[in-house]
């Protein structure tokens, strides 16, 4: 490949400067002046005694700094007095700077002229549709502006070539920016990134009604699955329309899923084994055995009164119990005649309540735990439990009993339950008689039980 001559920047502003070795500091030309242009160099030249006497003419090539020093002949008319002052500082500057900065004047010339191929290429798209041309590049908000009108008045050609009225289809309806509406799809798109599941499938049916799922799922950043749904979701029940489960309950979120493993593994729900060998060994980890302290159903009930925006039913409630707790506890807590009477007795009278209530204002079942928590005091201490505190000690049970079920009838007549010891063997005897004998019953046990 031949050799090609190396042709430097004729200014003598860069007289200075060397033009030999690896890295030359003096200029290349790269940018061709008309007549115009040499006469405004060749005025400065001359009005210069300290720059040799050289006449620069049309077809010339300077440096692209001379070059960008030079005004917008072409479009708009320009102070030479304030040009002299303009030139004569960017010569200055050049002629102080070092090699450091002389190396670096070759990117910010190729930057200078990208930017000014880009001014041409955009004046002429301006030129063919008869807008105004640009006259200075710093006016960034108003180009911006002309290349959107150029992108609507495009888009209205295309409209017609697709039959569409141009009177009903506007192209910006919205009177937004190009910038502003991507700005607008970025923020929707975070907004997707950050909503659940659901959500996400119903924040896709806003999308465009041609797109597929591919397209859908490409730019939400989705699965093919949630894209499908809201296609689905879209064609059935139209835009934002929140999506339906038909194959069987609602999936728990996991949030939920680990409340409730939680409240299983609280103190006074369940207790941990006496036992420290009652281990069991979940995913490479010894986990200690816990024992329910109360049935699923009295822990779910609790659960209700302590989370009461979270519903979770039954068997899923169960379902979720962790391995290590056991709803069956060892003989380790009291199974004594005392105890089981008191549950047999409360057990009766929460059947009559619930017979006696409507379907729609059903009342909660009271246990012995319940029981306990009313007639102690809020801040229960040791002589609470042993019947001796001068504060709860002369409570009785069939008051506050009636007072929370407030509809028992004294006379309606009801049976329930019993173990009694007769002649050193213990009978489980049924018993009939009126609700006050019941309540009488309570209060008769309650004194064995505290005691």
């Amino acid at each position: 490949m031949p050799y090609r001559t190396k042709t430097w920047c004729p200014h003598p502003v860069h007289r200075n400067l060397t033009q030999l070795g690896s890295k030359p500091t003096h200029p290349k030309d790269v940018r061709i002046i008309n007549a115009v242009q040499a006469d405004i160099f060749n005025k400065k030249i001359v009005s210069n005694s300290e720059w040799t006497s050289l006449i620069l003419k049309t077809g010339d090539k300077v440096c692209q700094t001379c070059y960008s020093s030079l005004p917008d002949v072409a479009n708009d008319s320009f102070d030479l007095e304030k040009m002299d002052i303009e030139f004569a500082n960017q010569i200055t500057a050049d002629s102080m700077s070092d090699d450091s900065e002389n190396s670096d004047s070759t990117s910010i010339e190729e930057k200078y002229h990208t930017k000014q191929l880009a001014k041409e290429e955009l004046n002429a798209v301006f030129e063919v549709l008869k807008m105004e041309k640009i006259r200075d590049d710093r006016r960034i908000k108003k180009i911006r502006e002309q290349v959107d009108d150029v992108y609507q008045y495009l888009r209205r050609l295309c409209d017609i070539l697709e039959d569409k009225n141009p009177q009903i289809h506007d192209p910006n309806p919205h009177s937004l920016e190009i910038d502003e509406s991507n700005d607008f799809l970025h923020g929707v798109k975070e907004l997707f990134k950050q909503s659940t599941d659901d959500e996400q499938i119903r924040l896709m049916t806003i999308a465009s009604a041609n797109w597929g799922h591919i397209t859908l799922s490409q730019w939400f950043g989705s699965s093919e699955h949630q894209a499908r749904q809201a296609i689905l979701l879209r064609r059935e029940r139209n835009v934002l329309a929140f999506p339906e489960y038909s194959r069987g309950n609602k999936p728990l979120d996991d949030d939920t899923v680990q409340l409730v493993v939680q409240f299983y593994l609280q103190d006074g729900i369940s207790r941990v084994s006496s036992n420290t060998k009652d281990v069991l060994k979940i995913k490479n980890e010894l986990e200690p055995i816990r024992f329910m302290e109360m049935s699923i159903q009295e822990a779910l009930r609790k659960f209700y009164n302590e989370y009461p925006n979270f519903k979770v039913g039954k068997s899923m409630f169960y379902s979720l119990k962790p391995r290590q707790v056991k709803i069956s506890s060892p003989h380790e807590t009291c199974i004594c005649q005392t105890h089981e009477n008191m549950s047999l007795l409360l057990h009766a009278l929460n059947n009559y309540l619930q017979k006696k209530s409507s379907v729609d204002n059903r009342l909660s079942n009271v246990t012995v735990s319940d029981l306990i928590d009313l007639m102690v005091c809020n801040i229960p201490a040791e002589d609470c439990f042993l019947g001796v505190c001068d504060q709860c000690n002369d409570r009785s049970p069939s008051l506050f009993l009636k007072d929370h079920f407030n509809t028992v009838d004294e006379d309606d007549k009801w049976s329930w339950s019993s173990w009694k010891t007769s002649n050193r063997k213990v009978d489980f005897n049924q018993i009939r008689r009126t609700i006050t004998s019941l309540l009488n019953e309570v209060d008769e046990k309650w004194t064995i039980l505290i005691t």
